[in-house]
């Protein structure tokens, strides 16, 4: 089921900006579309820790503050002064206690920052562990707190059951901008795979991004009202940085794991090809999420459904993996 509604050198930089662009859109958004309804300041904690992954800044944890649509250029929309306390409790019971620390960026071409917690001591998140935020404001007298089980291993698994010719399949590397896929043979060939441990019934994202540049000569896969190109004022949306676009396509469900003749155990997605909107190098994640993260993505006004305690947005976990792809005729 596809559900349309997401100073540091080098690359990273990148990365960075559309998090702050990202950050910016969640936390200063109250509603779209209803009335005012807040008589008081709501704060959003929201951070997805990803198994193997460290607390840093490509997986930030920010706390924010809620807004009406005309305070958007406040430059208190974003805390920068609270005090996030990680508590990490393995499967046996036993609990570590660590901080985050405040790092703030200048928004570009603005006279706002934007603070982001990151743990310092890179903490390697765990599968199968919880672990529970809790936030303190200053001036704010109740505690934000959030709790989230990192599901077990989800291992992404390229060309699954499938040895492609040279030159074609999914690639771990990205800086492989040759290797293809024929569209045609997406559904037929390459469904996308994860191993799983044992039989369970999980919460499945697959996320594709379209890593191509906008222009008016990219090519739809599928012709659209005679269009084969898209028309400039699409670019806009192409280029939105928070929620899905054309150009970032989720598809999620609950599946359940199935049993492989090698004996381990799989979910995986296999009808998807018309979510790939444009030929081209995509980037394709593969998540087993937590419930939090599930019912925040999932559900209608997701913020009030993403574990958060005394406060909006979402606290979730991942597990699994990337790869990439050209598109191609």
């Amino acid at each position: 089921m596809i559900h349309t509604r997401k100073t540091i050198i080098g690359k990273r930089t990148a990365r960075l900006l559309m998090i702050l662009l990202t950050a910016l859109l969640l936390a200063g958004c109250s509603d779209f579309v209803s009335p005012e309804r807040y008589t008081a300041p709501q704060y959003t904690l929201n951070g997805i820790l990803k198994a193997g992954e460290t607390i840093g800044f490509e997986n930030p944890v920010w706390i924010g503050k809620s807004a009406s649509l005309d305070e958007l250029n406040s430059s208190e929309l974003f805390v920068h002064d609270a005090t996030v306390r990680i508590l990490q409790t393995t499967p046996n019971g036993d609990t570590l206690s660590f901080y985050l620390t405040p790092v703030t960026f200048p928004i570009p071409d603005s006279d706002r920052q934007v603070t982001f917690y990151i743990d310092p001591e890179m903490h390697v998140i765990q599968p199968e562990h919880t672990y529970r935020a809790e936030v303190t404001v200053p001036g704010y007298d109740r505690l934000i707190s959030a709790e989230t089980s990192v599901p077990k291993v989800a291992e992404l698994v390229p060309n699954f059951n499938y040895t492609p010719p040279p030159g074609q399949g999914y690639t771990t590397d990205p800086s492989d901008t040759l290797t293809s896929i024929p569209y045609t043979l997406v559904d037929l060939h390459y469904p996308v795979t994860v191993r799983v441990d044992g039989d369970q019934v999980v919460n499945y994202m697959v996320e594709l991004f379209c890593l191509e540049e906008f222009s008016t000569d990219l090519e739809f896969t599928t012709v659209f009202f005679g269009q084969e190109h898209p028309p400039a004022e699409m670019e806009s949306n192409y280029y939105q940085a928070s929620g899905e676009t054309i150009r970032r396509i989720n598809i999620m469900s609950r599946f359940v794991s199935r049993q492989h003749t090698d004996g381990n155990w799989y979910v995986s997605l296999s009808d998807y090809r018309q979510a790939y909107i444009f030929y081209g190098r995509y980037k394709v994640t593969a998540y087993v999420m937590d419930d939090n993260y599930y019912k925040y993505k999932f559900m209608p006004e997701g913020y009030y459904h993403g574990g958060v305690q005394n406060g909006l947005g979402c606290f979730g976990s991942v597990s699994g993996g990337v790869m990439y792809a050209k598109i191609v005729k």
